[in-house]
């Protein structure tokens, strides 16, 4: 029983990851052009998990954001055209063979100071569309899918689908099998001590029990079922999924690849799923996902566990992930000013400074848009070719999230650390109490069960003070007491499992 506190604080979006991405697409070109690249153009590889990322807001907010840059482009680089013309002709008239070339020179320079001044006003205007249309997604009252148009209706309900999604294809093409790549930093890897589930619980007169027979099925849709109470986490989410690898795809035939020169199903029949609970082959298991994103997106704790029950054996393997906030980048959309005359004086440093950079720039950009096209037609001629001549056997595994590109691995400060902690800890806790109430209603003696809950706890965490002890976990993993990650120099999310390249900006204005 709690006692009800009058008081409120100020109340934030629960959404607030999702807004900050969505806005940052009018900021960076090169991460409105990545999210669609990665999102949209990909028409094979299946999408990474949205963890708790609107891919739909995210993707209608990029495709009209790269119109807006388009359209920049195109006028910037007609400005340039004129300034080109300019130099010439002024070159032509200085050097060729009129005596009196002061005319024409003054009609150049004015030509020149034209070209300039309309650059000038292209590159203010693109600043004051692309900063309000981020503070518009941003502080809305409406939800970010609401601000922009809808894309093609067969991508979004692909995407909307990822969000409950029960098999993921993965990509097998690193060094190293990574199942779960693009939940984050692993912070925990670890099979807990077995416990002996095979002898009967007794009566208050000491007569066995008998006992009800079950599997590792029945144990996984226990803790879909309690596990939210058992814990105390209202956010968790938890669902079997099956993690195939990617070049393996084609195994599960029609069921997950309908038609093989196009992108994975987002759902199979459960039933194979649950198959995947009790299978030991190494191409195909089935993890219980839990997942839950705090803080309005600012971090996700992701914990997949998985029954082994043999013969009268059972433990459990854990892998627990994080994804620590947004990149600094992405902030600045919510540090964008609010007053009118710091926003004016914010607008006409950024028009000055990003002018020669945007204007310089706007014939590249404009052309790498066009061969971006024209390479994701070839790849994907190509990609459906070998998938034709050989028979299927093609790589159509995830490699990686949009969400855990965007990470900042420096930025998992003391307050996110400890509610990481704390949602690991309830994550394990609830496990076991739910696994405890699971053996005892099917009358197991669970005096083993005690045992291994002790070792469990223990090995664990350590405690004393701030957050010491076993903190770190397998090669690559994190410190949760200081940050730190183990083998990782770059502070981008690729190390977490992203796909694109880190993000950079400059606060105030759009970028190239």
């Amino acid at each position: 029983m709690t006692r009800q506190i009058s008081a409120a604080l100020p109340q934030y979006h629960d959404d607030e990851a999702t807004r900050l991405m969505c806005g940052y697409v009018y900021l960076n070109t090169s991460f409105a052009d990545s999210v669609l690249q990665d999102l949209v153009s990909e028409r094979l590889r299946a999408h990474g998990l949205p963890l708790g990322i609107d891919l739909v807001a995210l993707v209608r907010h990029a495709r009209v954001a790269r119109r807006l840059h388009a359209i920049r482009d195109v006028l910037l680089t007609a400005c340039l055209l004129v300034l080109l013309f300019a130099l010439v002709a002024a070159f032509v008239a200085r050097f060729g063979p009129e005596e009196d070339p002061g005319e024409r020179l003054g009609d150049c320079v004015r030509l020149a100071a034209y070209g300039l001044l309309g650059a000038t006003l292209v590159t203010f205007v693109a600043v004051v569309v692309c900063r309000r249309a981020a503070l518009r997604v941003h502080r809305g009252k409406g939800t970010p899918r609401e601000g922009a148009s809808a894309v093609r209706s067969r991508i979004e309900e692909e995407l909307d689908e990822r969000d409950e999604t029960n098999v993921v294809p993965y990509g097998t093409s690193g060094e190293e099998e990574r199942p779960f790549v693009g939940n984050g930093v692993r912070i925990s890897e670890t099979v807990w001590a077995g416990i002996e589930v095979g002898r009967p619980a007794q009566d208050d007169q000491g007569a066995d029990l008998p006992m009800a027979p079950f599997s590792a099925a029945d144990l996984h849709t226990r803790l879909i079922e309690r596990l939210a109470d058992t814990s105390g986490i209202e956010e968790l989410r938890a669902r079997n999924r099956l993690y195939v690898q990617g070049h393996q795809a084609h195994d599960l035939g029609a069921e997950l690849l309908p038609d093989p020169l196009r992108r994975p199903r987002t759902h199979i029949d459960p039933a194979l799923v649950e198959a995947g609970i009790a299978e030991k082959d190494r191409v195909m298991r089935t993890y219980l996902a839990l997942d839950v994103v705090g803080a309005g997106g600012a971090y996700v704790v992701t914990m997949f566990v998985r029954a082994r029950l043999s013969r009268s054996l059972l433990s459990w393997e854990v892998s627990a992930h994080v994804l620590p906030p947004l990149h600094a980048v992405f902030r600045v959309v919510s540090q964008l000013p609010r007053g009118w005359l710091e926003e004016v004086w914010q607008l006409f440093g950024a028009t000055l400074s990003r002018l020669w950079k945007l204007l310089s720039r706007a014939p590249a950009r404009l052309l790498r848009r066009g061969t971006q096209g024209v390479r994701n037609v070839w790849r994907l001629w190509w990609d459906r070719r070998r998938i034709t001549h050989r028979k299927g056997h093609f790589d159509y595994g995830t490699v990686g999230s949009v969400r855990a590109w965007a990470a900042d691995l420096d930025r998992l400060d003391y307050l996110q650390r400890m509610d990481v902690l704390d949602t690991f800890q309830r994550l394990q806790q609830g496990v076991l109490l739910a696994t405890e109430q699971f053996l005892k209603d099917h009358n197991v003696d669970t005096s083993d069960f005690e045992r291994a809950r002790t070792l469990i706890t223990h090995h664990s965490y350590t405690f004393k003070g701030a957050v010491v002890g076993q903190n770190i976990f397998g090669t690559g993993g994190t410190n949760l007491a200081t940050g730190a990650v183990d083998g990782l120099t770059a502070a981008s999310g690729a190390a977490a499992g992203g796909a694109m390249p880190p993000p950079a900006a400059k606060a105030g204005g759009t970028t190239g």
